[in-house]
């Protein structure tokens, strides 16, 4: 990677400018989500507001207790789907941002496309969710809840989770792109960055407070409404998502291409 700070950021502006309307499949798909988190939220707070009520009122106790197990049933349910959307959404994304900046156009936005990524990219995406995301966080959370009495492992783990994502923010573009096994992807992921490592940093820095400030200033003016503002808020972190996909795209190409 030859590029400077400043170059970084340029091509990361210039692709959001170039492909913005990838963010309209984001959108949606995070306004989804930020609908059944509503309905969770929403069926949870009645499951305990029922049982309280029904306890001191009736002392019907079974009854109670079958509703509030009926209603946190649902609140599981209807979480598995969100946390399922919320993963699927990525190789979907990451497949359109890849495609997009591979033909120099944007790809058409259908609902056939979203299938036709899922279906192309998610063989590759789940081993890299399960060993980079799931087993990272269970084991950083197992080692938390062991060391809890301690001070330096959890400010050690807590460091980790920082650096770990810089680190494999490549993984993926290297399995998208290549025919490489997870291993090997995150290996080069470890030794590309390493050399780059405080360029990718400040970079990431500066991309996530201008992600914040935008995040933060469209839930303030519309995400006080209910329903309509969990769907904004959703769609809002999902569309400023491809920020971080476009940037870790930058980065694996000019890698890739010694740029």
């Amino acid at each position: 990677m030859k590029k400077n700070f400043g170059d970084n950021l340029k091509a990361v502006w210039n692709l959001i400018m170039k492909h913005w309307t990838l963010a309209i499949p984001a959108a949606i798909i995070g306004g989804a989500v930020g609908v059944i988190q509503y309905v969770v939220n929403l069926v949870g707070s009645t499951a305990i507001t029922s049982w309280m009520t029904g306890s001191l009122l009736s002392g019907s106790w079974a009854g109670f207790l079958g509703s509030l197990i009926s209603s946190l049933v649902g609140s599981l349910v209807l979480g598995s789907i969100t946390y399922l959307l919320a993963v699927v959404a990525q190789p979907m994304l990451y497949g359109m941002a890849n495609d997009s900046i591979n033909q120099g156009q944007t790809v058409k936005i259908t609902v056939e496309s979203f299938f036709k990524y899922l279906g192309r990219d998610i063989i590759k995406y789940l081993p890299y969710w399960l060993v980079v995301t799931v087993a990272f966080n269970a084991v950083a959370v197992l080692l938390g809840v062991v060391t809890l009495i301690t001070i330096i492992l959890p400010m050690a783990i807590a460091l980790a989770a920082v650096i770990w994502p810089i680190f494999n923010m490549i993984t993926y573009p290297i399995m998208l792109n290549e025919n490489v096994s997870l291993m090997p992807a995150l290996k080069r992921s470890f030794q590309t960055i390493g050399k780059n490592f405080w360029m990718v940093v400040g970079v990431s820095i500066v991309l996530g407070i201008g992600v914040s400030i935008a995040s933060g200033t469209l839930s303030l003016i519309l995400g006080w409404v209910p329903v309509l503002g969990s769907i904004v808020r959703g769609g809002i972190a999902s569309a400023l998502s491809l920020v971080s996909i476009f940037y870790s795209l930058v980065v694996y190409r000019d890698a890739r291409d010694g740029v």
